[in-house]
């Protein structure tokens, strides 16, 4: 299938009702000649939370597609409160003494991540400093100011940082190069953890659950 033909059939390809469109956000080549899409999914002009889905092609042919999309929703499209409303009473919730408005998005959010059709609700949501140790993404319901979710964009604090463990090497099949010889952490128990370096010198790392 050619890329143009899937991008203008999503929906027919997907089996997703026409009320959802995808719009794509992101689109970058890497150095095998290989394109990748984002698309984010809509519903009746609003982006849903969540729901992207990618894209891949080579010479002009789909090679993958990968993400999350929706197929089906039930949601109120009534909204009775302002942007700034809204943000009023997401500074009043979090006790943030930065009051001044700032502008947020419109779109649909799962309450509580819960991704059911029903669980949809349109939301302004804001990233608001609470502290130099606080911030959160909060979501407002857009018609009757109840907050939807709420996540830290804090991740970590740590007063002491724990030296590196030593480094050693594995070997890794990857999607789109190949096989690969990888930089991996060596524990004392002889166990291993991978990681590894984005290209512009971030650090990608696995952890277990509990870290």
């Amino acid at each position: 299938v050619t890329a143009s033909s899937f991008l203008a059939k999503i929906n027919q390809y997907l089996n997703i009702p026409a009320e959802f469109s995808f719009v794509e956000t992101e689109s970058n080549t890497d150095h095998l000649g290989m394109r990748h899409r984002l698309l984010q999914q809509c519903y009746k002009g609003l982006p849903l939370e969540g729901m992207l889905y990618r894209v891949h092609e080579k010479d002009g042919f789909v090679t993958s597609a990968n993400g999350k999309a929706l197929r089906d929703i039930k949601l109120d499209m009534q909204v009775s409160l302002s942007e700034e409303q809204a943000f009023h009473l997401a500074v009043q919730y979090l006790q943030s003494k930065d009051s001044i408005f700032r502008s947020g998005k419109k779109l649909i959010v799962s309450k509580n991540f819960k991704f059911t059709p029903e669980s949809f609700v349109i939301a302004y949501q804001f990233d608001i400093d609470v502290s130099f140790i606080a911030q959160w993404r909060i979501s407002i319901d857009a018609r009757n100011g109840q907050v939807l979710n709420k996540v830290s964009l804090v991740y970590s604090c740590e007063d002491e940082i724990e030296p590196p463990l030593p480094y050693g090497t594995g070997n890794g099949s990857t999607n789109y190069y190949g096989n690969k010889t990888i930089r991996v952490e060596k524990f004392p128990n002889g166990s291993s953890r991978l990681i590894g370096q984005t290209e512009n010198g971030g650090m990608i790392g696995t952890y277990d659950f509990r870290n």
